[in-house]
Parts: structure tokens; C-alpha cells; sequence
């Protein structure tokens, strides 16, 4: 449990707790910023069930209120709408949810994964900060034969568009992509196919 009382009028408060039984382990955590003007606060628990190799599964929920002000990591920078005068997050004082699930497992020579994550607009932690609701989910197949090797994936992305960061731009696009190899002692040979499609921010395919 962590708390910090500045000079000015702002307040910083956190805590987590966690717990294991066997291959079952969860944790909650709790974080609130209160300032002048406007305040961050986020509420979150966290469910692995973990069966070594065969199967993992994660399962993440989360709620905010406000935009985190501090970001850390690559994405942490505030940005300012009157010339340097002040400063803050992008993102609302409203609150908003985010659910993240991911599996993954392996038997013998096959290995799977799937995903889906949902994160409503407005929804602000130190690695996501979503002006529009955003949508994640897919799967990917792996299997390897001696020397042969192939893969098969299908991933949905539905937000922000990552190539247009100085305003919300909704990107929504399906990517498919099957890929095959083979390698030997010194050469290796792959071949792979990939089709995408979109509808946002125009829509079309290619292959």
C-alpha cells in the first residue's frame, strides 16, 4: 500500500493484493490521483489459471475514471491545447471498462493461442489510453513436422489508428495470414500469404 500527500491540491493513493491456490492465482489492484483540475482513478483484477505447457489462460478486467496523467514507457508525454500553458491526457472524466482474455496451450506438435480484448472509449492506464472504444481478438495455429513448420493466424484490430497520432482516426481491419517452411542444416525455404481487409479508415482489401 502506497500513499503520497503533495504540497498543492493533489493526492496519490494505490494498493494490490494477490493469492495462489495451485495452478489458480488472482490479484486485484486499486489506483487514485485526485488534483486540481480533475482526477484518475483505476480499479482492476487479474485471473491466471495455469496448467504448465497444455494450457494458460489470463483473464484481466478494469475500470477507469479520468485520463492517468503520467504515463511511463515510450508513450509517456503529456500534450498541451493552448500553447504550453497547461498540460494533460488525452481522454475524459467519464469512467470506462476494459476485459482482456488470452489463452495459449500446446499438445505434441501443435500450439495454439487466441485473444480477445475490449477497452471502451475513454479507458486510460499506464499502457493504454483509448479515445475511441477499441477491439482485439484473433487466434494463431503453429505446428512443426521434422523440418516443416507452418502457421495459420486471423487477427481482428478495431481503434485508434496507430498512423495518425495527432488525431483519432478509427481503424478497423482483418488480417489473415498463412505462412509454411521448411529448414534444413544450411538453407531454409518459407512461404507466406497474407490478405487483409478494411473498412476503416477506407475501406478495401489486398493480398
Amino acid at each position: 500500500v502506497a500513499a503520497v500527500a503533495a504540497a498543492g491540491p493533489e493526492d496519490l493513493g494505490g494498493a494490490r493484493a494477490s493469492a495462489a491456490v495451485g495452478p489458480l492465482s488472482l490479484s486485484a489492484h486499486a489506483a487514485n490521483e485526485e488534483r486540481d483540475p480533475g482526477g484518475y482513478r483505476l480499479l482492476g483484477a487479474v485471473a491466471v489459471l495455469d496448467l504448465g505447457p497444455f494450457l494458460k489462460v489470463r483473464a484481466e478486467a478494469a475500470r477507469s475514471r479520468g485520463a492517468l496523467f503520467a504515463r511511463g514507457g515510450a508513450a509517456g508525454f503529456s500534450r498541451s491545447e493552448d500553447g504550453g500553458y497547461a498540460f494533460g491526457a488525452a481522454g475524459t472524466d467519464g469512467e470506462a471498462d476494459a476485459l482482456h482474455l488470452e489463452a495459449r496451450g500446446a499438445l505434441g506438435p501443435v500450439s495454439a493461442e487466441a485473444w480477445w480484448r475490449e477497452r471502451e472509449a475513454g479507458f486510460s492506464d499506464a499502457e493504454f489510453q483509448e479515445p475511441l472504444a477499441a477491439r482485439e481478438r484473433g487466434a494463431e495455429v503453429r505446428a512443426t513436422l521434422g523440418p516443416i513448420e507452418g502457421a495459420l493466424l486471423v487477427a481482428e484490430r478495431r481503434g485508434v489508428d496507430p498512423g495518425a497520432p495527432l488525431a483519432p482516426v478509427l481503424l478497423d481491419r482483418l488480417t489473415l495470414v498463412a505462412r509454411a517452411g521448411w529448414r534444413g542444416e544450411r538453407l531454409g525455404l518459407a512461404v507466406e500469404g497474407v490478405h487483409v481487409e478494411r473498412d476503416a479508415p477506407v475501406s478495401g482489401e489486398e493480398t
